[in-house]
């Protein structure tokens, strides 16, 4: 199943460059701030896959899924109070890098980072590994597997989701500190 992706035009500012990537609000039917029920009601081979950091992931699985020539492996939705705050996309590595001409078609050219390597530190090539877009409520990270051995992960993230996670997150932090001076 090929992934849909609207087009976006080059050329414009950064707010509204990525307000594609705003607009689609997730991945999929998924959006992000829906229930794990909602989200699970998409996917019927969806399982549970972990807790960690006070979230819960649930994992789906199709050899059908692509983002173009690009092959998926599984996608991991995180959720936080039970809202889709995190979706990771992990792309069978031998042709992931065939994701980035559809996601920049789709929302435009990404700020890079590129890894320099070589043999006894004289630079081969330089290829880029890591690509970032972020709008005001929805970031993307591309990162390469560099060694061949590990896969490739595309990871979209709410901001505004995250925000109430890292609030909720300090504010147990302070109250801990607060709990353990008192217990002194």
């Amino acid at each position: 199943m090929l992934l849909s992706f609207s087009s976006q035009c080059i050329g414009q500012s950064k707010k509204s460059l990525y307000k594609a990537l705003d607009e689609k609000n997730g991945f999929k039917s998924a959006r992000f701030g829906m229930s794990s029920t909602q989200v699970l009601g998409f996917f019927k081979d969806m399982f549970f896959q972990d807790s960690y950091e006070n979230g819960k992931y649930y994992v789906t699985r199709s050899d059908k899924m692509s983002i173009g020539k690009a092959a998926v492996k599984e996608v991991v939705y995180g959720f936080y109070k039970d809202r889709l705050f995190s979706i990771k996309v992990v792309l069978y590595f031998s042709n992931s890098d065939n994701a980035i001409p559809v996601l920049e078609s789709a929302y435009g050219a990404g700020k890079y980072d590129t890894f320099e390597y070589g043999k006894n530190r004289v630079k081969i090539e330089s290829v880029p590994y890591s690509i970032y877009w972020s709008g005001d409520r929805v970031q993307m990270h591309y990162q390469a597997s560099m060694d061949g051995d590990h896969d490739s992960l595309l990871t979209i993230e709410s901001l505004v989701e995250m925000e109430k996670k890292d609030a909720d997150e300090e504010r147990q932090t302070k109250e801990a500190l607060l709990k353990a001076k008192k217990d002194l």
